[in-house]
C-alpha cells in the first residue's frame, strides 16, 4: 500500500517503514479482490467496482479456480486489516489440522511460506500451539478450524477468512455473522465449488446483492480460461495423471454442476437439480403428518430431516441441524416448528443406539425423552452403512427438497463422502466423519425407514387443528 497512512513506523528512528503487503505483488486478475476491500488505496481504487462503499466491502466472496493463489492474497488481506484496526482476526479453514499444514506451516507454489508475509518488525508474539500471531499495534491473527467453531466461545473477532468455505461446515459462518455485523466487521470467503451446496447458495446470494446494488457486497468467479494462470498442457498433465474431465471442470473452470468423485449422494443430486426437485420453498401441507429423522449426538451435532410423504414419494419440507444442546432443545424446536406451521407429527425416527443405556443411569435417550418430556422416538434397527447409503441412493429419485428450509441438511448430503488418503492421493473405502456425517445420517434413518415399506401417502384427519386443542405430537 503506497498511501503513507497505511506504512508502519518502527520505533527505531532510522529505519524505513515497511510497505504492505510485504514481498507480494498480486497478479492482475486478484486485483479486484484487492479494489474490493481496499478502495481507499490510490493502488486499488482504479480495480474497485464502480458501486462499492468507500471504505471497502464487507461481505465478501472470491470463487478462484485452483492455483490462482487463494490462500496468498488473503493472508496478506487479513495482515493490513489487522494493521490498519487493532482486534481479533479469524483465519478459518475446514480443520484446524488443516489449518496448521496449509497455511501456519504451508508454503505457495513457488515455495514461499505464507507465514514470510508478516514481516518480524510487525510481529509481538507467536504461539505455535494457538496458530496466533500478535502484531506490535495489539491485533491477533488466529488460525482455526471450522469444525469446532464454537470451541472460540468468548471470541469477538472484526474480520474473518473463510478458506476453502465450500468443504468448511456451513454453521460456522451461521455462527460468527451476527458477532461481525455488531462489531462491523468483514468475512471474505475464497474457495473453488463443490456442487450446489452452501458454497454456491453463498455465491449467487452476494453476486445479487452486489447488482442490486448493495455497495458492502463483493462476489467474484474466475476461471482458468479467464485468467491463463494454469497452462492447458499442465491441466491435461492432471487429467492423464487420474483427474477426470469434470473434475478439472469443477477445478480450473469453477463448475458448480459438478460433483465430487468421492461424494455419495453428488450423481443423485446432479440428478435431482436437473429434474427440479430441488425447488426454492415447499409449504408443509396441513393435512398432511409430518415425520422426523434424527441423528441424536451427545457432546456433538444433531440432525433433524422433516418429511411428509405423498402419492409421488417424499417431500423433505425442513431440516434443523446444531450443536452442543440437549435433547430437551431438540424436542422443543420441532414442537414449536409444528405448532407455527400448523402440522401435527406423526412418528419421530432417532438413531438405533437411542436405545443404548447409559451406564450412569441404566436408562436409554428413548426412554429418557418419553418420561421427561413425554416424547416418543420409534425404535430403529441398526444397519450396514453400505445398506444405508444404497437405500439412500435408491430414495433421491422419490424426493423433493426445499432449499430454502433445508439448506444446510442439502449442504451435508453434497459434502459426505469418502475418506482422503492424502499420502495415497486417493479416496479410502470408508467415509470421512466430519460436520456432514450428522445430517446424512439422518438422511440415511429415513431412507432405511422408507425401504421396508413403512410409509404411504399419510393425510392427517380433517376437522383437527393443533393450535385448539392441546398439542399431542404423536397424534395419529
Amino acid at each position: 500500500m503506497r498511501n503513507s497512512d497505511y506504512f508502519f513506523e518502527s520505533d527505531v528512528s532510522e529505519a524505513p517503514p515497511i510497505e504492505l503487503p510485504y514481498e507480494f505483488t498480486q497478479r492482475n486478475y486478484q486485483l479486484p479482490l484487492w479494489g474490493a476491500m481496499f478502495p481507499y488505496i490510490e493502488d486499488y481504487a482504479p480495480y474497485a467496482p464502480k458501486n462499492i462503499h468507500p471504505d471497502g466491502a464487507t461481505r465478501v466472496c472470491a470463487v478462484w479456480h485452483r492455483r490462482a493463489g487463494k490462500d496468498k492474497n488473503v493472508v496478506n488481506i487479513i495482515l493490513c486489516k489487522a494493521i490498519e484496526r487493532s482486534g481479533l482476526y479469524l483465519y478459518a479453514l475446514p480443520t484446524a489440522e488443516q489449518a496448521r499444514l496449509v497455511v501456519w506451516q504451508g508454503q505457495d507454489g513457488d515455495g514461499v511460506p505464507f507465514i514470510s508475509h508478516f514481516p518480524d518488525e510487525l510481529i509481538a508474539d507467536t504461539n505455535e500451539s494457538r496458530m496466533e500471531v500478535e502484531l506490535t499495534n495489539g491485533s491477533i491473527i488466529k488460525l482455526i478450524g471450522a469444525d469446532n467453531f464454537d470451541r472460540k466461545m468468548g471470541s469477538n473477532p472484526v474480520g474473518m477468512v473463510f478458506s476453502e468455505y465450500s468443504i468448511q461446515n456451513p454453521l460456522a459462518w451461521d455462527y460468527f455473522r451476527p458477532i461481525l455485523t455488531e462489531n462491523g466487521g468483514w468475512a471474505v470467503f475464497i474457495y473453488t465449488p463443490r456442487g450446489h451446496n452452501h458454497g454456491h447458495t453463498l455465491y449467487e446470494r452476494f453476486k445479487a446483492l452486489a447488482i442490486q446494488g448493495e455497495t458492502r457486497f463483493f462476489a467474484q468467479l474466475l476461471k482458468n480460461s479467464q485468467t491463463g494462470a494454469i497452462s492447458q498442457e499442465a491441466i491435461q498433465m492432471d487429467i492423464d495423471s487420474g483427474m477426470s474431465e469434470e473434475m478439472a471442470k469443477q477445478e480450473y473452470e469453477c463448475d458448480f454442476d459438478v460433483f465430487n468423485a468421492g461424494v455419495y449422494f453428488g450423481k443423485a443430486l446432479q440428478r435431482a437439480y436437473a429434474e427440479n426437485r430441488i425447488v426454492e420453498y415447499i409449504m408443509p401441507d396441513p393435512k398432511r403428518k409430518v415425520y422426523t429423522f434424527w441423528d441424536l449426538g451427545v457432546a456433538d451435532h444433531s440432525a433433524i430431516w422433516f418429511a411428509q410423504f405423498t402419492e409421488e414419494g417424499v417431500e423433505l419440507v425442513h431440516y434443523y441441524e446444531d450443536r452442543d444442546y440437549g435433547m430437551a432443545h431438540y424436542i422443543k424446536y420441532v414442537r414449536d416448528w409444528a405448532q407455527d406451521k400448523g402440522v401435527v407429527f406423526g412418528a419421530h425416527y432417532g438413531p438405533h443406539d437411542i436405545a443404548h443405556r447409559d451406564w450412569v443411569t441404566a436408562r436409554t435417550r428413548q426412554k429418557v425423552a418419553q418420561q421427561e418430556y413425554g416424547f416418543r422416538f420409534e425404535k430403529t434397527e441398526s444397519a450396514l452403512l453400505s445398506d444405508q447409503i444404497e437405500a439412500a441412493r435408491s430414495l433421491f429419485p422419490r424426493v423433493r427438497i426445499s432449499q430454502s428450509a433445508c439448506q444446510n441438511g442439502l449442504s451435508a448430503l453434497s459434502s459426505y463422502g469418502k475418506e482422503w488418503d492424502s499420502k495415497r492421493k486417493v479416496y479410502k473405502e470408508r467415509p470421512a466423519h466430519d460436520w456432514s456425517s450428522h445430517g446424512s445420517s439422518a438422511f440415511m434413518n429415513l431412507a432405511m425407514q422408507w425401504s421396508q415399506g413403512k410409509f404411504l401417502a399419510s393425510k392427517r384427519p380433517v376437522g383437527r387443528h393443533p393450535n385448539l386443542e392441546p398439542f399431542n405430537p404423536l397424534y395419529d
